[in-house]
């Protein structure tokens, strides 16, 4: 399971494929690059004690961090007067959407970004130059294709993305796509369906290792998707073995799906004997992992 330190909290089912998505984005200037480990920490609102202030950190990285019904995405890339460009977005992706909610939570963190990368992470001066909110398309469109009907979740495949592919060439087919990072792994996320799906590799010219798909409306050819209970979870699919217990992000297995992995959020999942005895209604699918 690829590890991750944070997971969506909460997704509900969406009804149709083409579901519109929320962006807000900041951009900032630092006057020296700082950590990608550093920035993950500060755009979460974590503190970073004792601050990081490594040198020779390499000026351009890309990566997403997991949180409430969306993720944030950064980016941090070199400008040509040798300072550095911090980009950080936050794409909600779970619905219903609360506007003026994420509106307050997003500048809030915005707002609190350049004294953080500042102190914290070294910048030495950072400074919000722009900051916009919009809508984005949930569309149908997955690499070049265009879907009348959603593409199905199957076992090391989703639409024209594949598990063993050739990650690179997978990426040119998808002009839609953004590079991203998630821990140690490498790869791309796309937008659609209104989810975020991610591919990722161990290795910068590898093949397809996982696909993550978060939110959205892509199912299973059985109807299991984002949303669906414990419950009919195991109705369908049979008894499920949870197989990652670290913190609270849980991956569950069923013998009758091998390499379909779904993934759970839910405190101390793992102390209770039987988990769809205890949560059979409460606990819904927050996303899956091919692998």
């Amino acid at each position: 399971m690829i590890p991750r330190r944070t997971l969506v909290r909460s997704v509900a089912v969406l009804s149709s494929a083409c579901v519109p998505l929320w962006q807000s984005t900041a951009t900032f200037h630092l006057a020296a690059p700082v950590s990608n480990s550093c920035a993950r920490a500060v755009v979460r609102g974590d503190q970073v004690a004792p601050p990081d202030l490594r040198s020779g950190i390499e000026p351009r990285f890309a990566l997403v961090i997991e949180e409430g019904t969306g993720v944030w995405e950064v980016e941090q890339r070199p400008r040509a007067d040798s300072t550095v460009e911090l980009s950080v977005t936050y794409v909600a992706i779970g619905s219903p959407i609360n506007l003026d909610s994420l509106r307050l939570a997003t500048n809030r963190r915005f707002e609190s970004l350049p004294a953080a990368l500042s102190d914290q992470c070294g910048a030495h001066s950072a400074t919000q130059v722009a900051s916009h909110g919009f809508w984005l398309s949930g569309g149908r469109l997955l690499c070049g294709y265009d879907y009348t009907r959603s593409p199905r979740i199957d076992v090391g495949r989703v639409g024209p993305l594949s598990l063993g592919a050739d990650r690179a060439q997978l990426r040119r087919l998808c002009p839609e796509a953004r590079d991203t990072a998630v821990d140690r792994y490498v790869g791309f996320r796309i937008l659609a369906f209104g989810g975020l799906i991610e591919v990722l590799s161990d290795s910068l010219g590898g093949s397809v290792d996982a696909i993550r798909i978060l939110g959205g409306s892509l199912r299973a050819a059985d109807g299991i998707g984002v949303g669906t209970s414990v419950k009919e979870l195991q109705r369908v699919w049979g008894s499920l073995r949870v197989n990652d217990c670290e913190g609270v992000a849980h991956g569950a297995s069923a013998p009758t799906h091998p390499g379909i992995y779904v993934l759970f959020r839910r405190e101390n999942l793992c102390s209770h004997p039987s988990v769809a005895a205890v949560y059979s209604d409460t606990l819904r699918i927050a996303g899956f992992e091919l692998r």
